[in-house]
C-alpha cells in the first residue's frame, strides 16, 4: 500500500489531555500566515480510530510505521485563543506538566486523516467554547 501524504506542521510544543487509564490526547497549535491559529489533535502512538464519513485506507499507517495521523483540527483568531481554549478544556503544555505522559508524544511524519475520523473536538461533543458575555 501506498503511505499517506505528508502533512506539513512546524510547531514541535506539544499538549496533552489525560483522558483516562494511560490514554491521552495530543495536540499541536500551528500559526498561520494571517496571524490566526489552527490546533492539531493526535490520539496516542499517532492512531486513527475511524468514525469519519470514509473509511480510512491508512489505517495501518500509525506511529510504529513512522506516520501520525491529525485526527482533527479547530481554527482560532490567534494563537493566545487557541492556548486559552486548550487549557480551558484540559490540556497542559507538555513541557509545563511532567508525567507519566512525559514522553509518549506521538513521533513520526503527519498525515491527514480527518475526513476518516468522528471530528472529536470539532463536533463540539467535547469541546467547551469561550463563553460570551451579553451585550
Amino acid at each position: 500500500m501506498k503511505p499517506p501524504k505528508q502533512f506539513k506542521i512546524n510547531s514541535t510544543e506539544w499538549w496533552v489531555k489525560p483522558l483516562e487509564m494511560m490514554v491521552h490526547n495530543w495536540a499541536l497549535v500551528e500559526n498561520q500566515a494571517t496571524g490566526e491559529a489552527v490546533i492539531y489533535f493526535f490520539h496516542d502512538q499517532g492512531k486513527t480510530k475511524g468514525g469519519g464519513s470514509s473509511p480510512n485506507p491508512y489505517k495501518p499507517f500509525s506511529q510504529s510505521s513512522g506516520y501520525i495521523a491529525v485526527i482533527d483540527s479547530l481554527e482560532f483568531e490567534n494563537a493566545l485563543k487557541a492556548e486559552k481554549s486548550l487549557l480551558r478544556n484540559g490540556f497542559t503544555r507538555l513541557a509545563d506538566t511532567e508525567g507519566p505522559w512525559t514522553g509518549g508524544e506521538p513521533e513520526g511524519k503527519f498525515y491527514d486523516a480527518r475526513l476518516f475520523e468522528s471530528g472529536i473536538y470539532s463536533s463540539g461533543d467535547y469541546w467547551i467554547q469561550e463563553k460570551k458575555l451579553k451585550p
